[in-house]
Protein backbone atom coordinates (compact mmCIF):
# COMPACT_ATOMS: atom_id res chain seq x y z
CA UNK A 1 0.00 0.00 0.00
CA UNK A 2 2.81 2.03 1.23
CA UNK A 3 4.22 1.85 -2.51
CA UNK A 4 0.99 2.42 -4.09
CA UNK A 5 0.50 5.55 -2.33
CA UNK A 6 4.34 6.72 -2.99
CA UNK A 7 4.49 6.09 -6.86
CA UNK A 8 2.31 9.02 -7.54
CA UNK A 9 2.93 10.87 -5.21
CA UNK A 10 6.75 11.11 -5.20
CA UNK A 11 8.25 8.50 -7.44
CA UNK A 12 8.71 6.41 -4.71
CA UNK A 13 11.25 8.97 -2.89
CA UNK A 14 11.84 9.85 0.30
CA UNK A 15 13.89 13.50 -0.43
CA UNK A 16 11.19 14.86 -2.51
CA UNK A 17 9.23 18.57 -2.03
CA UNK A 18 6.82 20.06 -3.77
CA UNK A 19 7.18 20.45 -6.94
CA UNK A 20 8.69 17.30 -7.70
CA UNK A 21 11.99 18.91 -6.08
CA UNK A 22 14.62 16.24 -4.43
CA UNK A 23 15.31 17.80 -1.19
CA UNK A 24 17.81 15.60 0.18
CA UNK A 25 18.42 17.33 3.84
CA UNK A 26 15.20 16.73 4.89
CA UNK A 27 16.12 13.38 5.88
CA UNK A 28 18.31 14.42 8.05
CA UNK A 29 16.10 16.93 9.52
CA UNK A 30 14.38 16.79 12.73
CA UNK A 31 10.72 17.01 12.67
CA UNK A 32 10.28 20.72 14.12
CA UNK A 33 13.15 21.80 11.59
CA UNK A 34 10.97 20.37 8.87
CA UNK A 35 7.97 22.19 10.32
CA UNK A 36 9.93 25.50 9.97
CA UNK A 37 11.29 24.10 5.72
CA UNK A 38 7.98 23.37 5.19
CA UNK A 39 6.33 26.94 6.22
CA UNK A 40 9.14 28.59 4.18
CA UNK A 41 9.27 26.41 1.39
CA UNK A 42 5.06 26.53 1.41
CA UNK A 43 5.13 30.10 1.01
CA UNK A 44 7.04 30.09 -1.60
CA UNK A 45 5.81 27.66 -4.00
CA UNK A 46 2.09 27.25 -2.58
CA UNK A 47 2.38 24.14 -1.12
CA UNK A 48 4.27 22.39 1.80
CA UNK A 49 4.44 18.87 0.66
CA UNK A 50 7.46 16.34 1.71
CA UNK A 51 8.61 13.26 1.69
CA UNK A 52 7.66 9.77 -0.19
CA UNK A 53 4.18 10.24 0.96
CA UNK A 54 4.05 14.41 -0.09
CA UNK A 55 2.31 15.19 3.80
CA UNK A 56 1.59 18.81 4.14
CA UNK A 57 2.81 20.60 7.13
CA UNK A 58 -0.91 20.91 9.33
CA UNK A 59 -1.38 16.99 8.15
CA UNK A 60 2.13 16.20 9.06
CA UNK A 61 2.41 17.87 12.18
CA UNK A 62 -1.62 16.36 13.23
CA UNK A 63 -0.32 12.70 12.82
CA UNK A 64 2.77 13.30 14.73
CA UNK A 65 0.99 14.53 17.82
CA UNK A 66 -1.44 11.83 17.57
CA UNK A 67 1.86 9.02 17.35
CA UNK A 68 3.15 11.39 20.68
CA UNK A 69 6.66 11.64 18.46
CA UNK A 70 9.43 14.10 20.20
CA UNK A 71 9.11 16.70 17.59
CA UNK A 72 12.95 18.10 18.58
CA UNK A 73 14.30 15.20 18.57
CA UNK A 74 13.00 12.92 15.86
CA UNK A 75 14.33 12.88 12.34
CA UNK A 76 12.29 12.31 9.00
CA UNK A 77 13.99 9.26 8.01
CA UNK A 78 12.56 7.11 5.63
CA UNK A 79 12.05 4.61 8.67
CA UNK A 80 9.90 7.64 10.34
CA UNK A 81 8.01 8.48 7.00
CA UNK A 82 7.09 4.83 7.01
CA UNK A 83 5.90 4.59 10.16
CA UNK A 84 3.88 8.10 10.17
CA UNK A 85 2.04 6.40 6.90
CA UNK A 86 1.30 3.61 8.74
CA UNK A 87 0.32 4.76 11.19
CA UNK A 88 -2.15 7.35 9.30
CA UNK A 89 -3.48 4.68 7.21
CA UNK A 90 -4.79 2.59 10.34
CA UNK A 91 -6.07 5.61 11.73
CA UNK A 92 -7.88 7.13 9.80
CA UNK A 93 -8.33 4.89 6.33
CA UNK A 94 -9.09 1.81 7.76
CA UNK A 95 -6.05 -0.14 6.89
CA UNK A 96 -6.49 -2.98 9.21
CA UNK A 97 -10.27 -3.75 8.04
CA UNK A 98 -9.53 -3.20 4.55
CA UNK A 99 -6.27 -5.99 5.35
CA UNK A 100 -8.72 -7.87 6.86
CA UNK A 101 -11.51 -8.31 3.84
CA UNK A 102 -14.21 -6.38 5.83
CA UNK A 103 -13.92 -3.46 3.79
CA UNK A 104 -13.91 -3.45 -0.35
CA UNK A 105 -11.11 -2.79 -2.29
CA UNK A 106 -13.10 0.57 -3.93
CA UNK A 107 -14.20 1.89 -0.37
CA UNK A 108 -10.33 1.62 0.65
CA UNK A 109 -9.48 3.58 -2.17
CA UNK A 110 -11.47 6.06 -1.91
CA UNK A 111 -10.50 6.77 1.75
CA UNK A 112 -7.13 6.94 0.87
CA UNK A 113 -7.57 9.35 -2.70
CA UNK A 114 -9.19 11.64 -0.13
CA UNK A 115 -5.44 12.28 1.91
CA UNK A 116 -3.12 11.86 -1.56
CA UNK A 117 -4.06 13.45 -4.12
CA UNK A 118 -1.69 11.05 -7.06
CA UNK A 119 -4.45 8.24 -6.06
CA UNK A 120 -7.44 8.27 -7.98
CA UNK A 121 -10.94 8.94 -6.68
CA UNK A 122 -13.02 5.33 -7.66
CA UNK A 123 -16.18 7.06 -9.23
CA UNK A 124 -14.74 10.21 -10.59
CA UNK A 125 -10.75 8.29 -11.88
CA UNK A 126 -9.55 11.98 -11.02
CA UNK A 127 -7.86 13.50 -8.26
CA UNK A 128 -9.60 14.51 -4.82
CA UNK A 129 -7.42 17.35 -5.61
CA UNK A 130 -8.06 18.11 -8.88
CA UNK A 131 -7.72 21.79 -9.48
CA UNK A 132 -5.76 22.74 -6.64
CA UNK A 133 -2.55 23.45 -7.89
CA UNK A 134 -0.96 21.01 -10.24
CA UNK A 135 -2.92 17.86 -8.52
CA UNK A 136 -4.16 14.91 -10.85
CA UNK A 137 -4.29 11.40 -10.66
CA UNK A 138 -1.16 9.52 -11.09
CA UNK A 139 -2.53 6.20 -11.64
CA UNK A 140 -6.21 4.86 -13.79
CA UNK A 141 -8.78 3.72 -11.07
CA UNK A 142 -8.34 -0.20 -12.53
CA UNK A 143 -4.65 -0.07 -11.68
CA UNK A 144 -5.32 1.29 -8.27
CA UNK A 145 -7.89 -1.23 -7.77
CA UNK A 146 -5.70 -4.20 -9.45
CA UNK A 147 -2.80 -2.85 -6.99
CA UNK A 148 -5.21 -3.41 -3.70
CA UNK A 149 -6.38 -6.94 -5.59
CA UNK A 150 -3.13 -8.27 -5.50
CA UNK A 151 -2.02 -7.17 -2.15
CA UNK A 152 -5.26 -8.50 -0.58
CA UNK A 153 -3.94 -11.88 -2.00
CA UNK A 154 -0.06 -11.66 -0.99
Amino acid sequence: VLDLIAGPESGGRYEMVYPGTRRPQILDMTLDELFQDMRSRGRASGSSASGRYQYIQSTLRSIVGKMGLDTATTKFTPEIQDEIAIYHLRLSHGLDRWLAGEMRNEQFLDRISKTWAGIPNPTTGRSYYAGVLDNKAGLAVNTALNMLSDIQKA
